[in-house]
């Protein structure tokens, strides 16, 4: 199966949102994925992430865009919380 996404980012929008406008903790864990070099030699290359606030630009068919990456990413990561 091709895989268009090594990770898909699964979380909560509250929890990533900071008082002073600063990136949220989501936005960091995400680009340290994407540059994590021990990453790039696993997947051969630049890390591929679904990450919402990337690759959905506007909410026309978000759902489906989110299925459809979902059922093309290599793995899931649910950043749990009681959000």
């Amino acid at each position: 199966m091709p895989y268009n996404f090594d990770y898909f980012i699964s979380y909560a929008h509250n929890d990533n949102k900071t008082n002073d406008g600063s990136p949220g903790f989501v936005d960091v864990f995400y680009q340290k994925l994407i540059n994590s070099s021990e990453h790039q030699k696993m997947f051969g290359g630049k890390v591929k992430v679904f990450f919402d606030k990337e690759e959905i630009r506007s909410m026309s068919d978000w759902d489906n865009r989110i299925r459809s990456a979902l059922a093309s990413s290599r793995f899931l990561i649910a950043l749990m919380s009681p959000n």
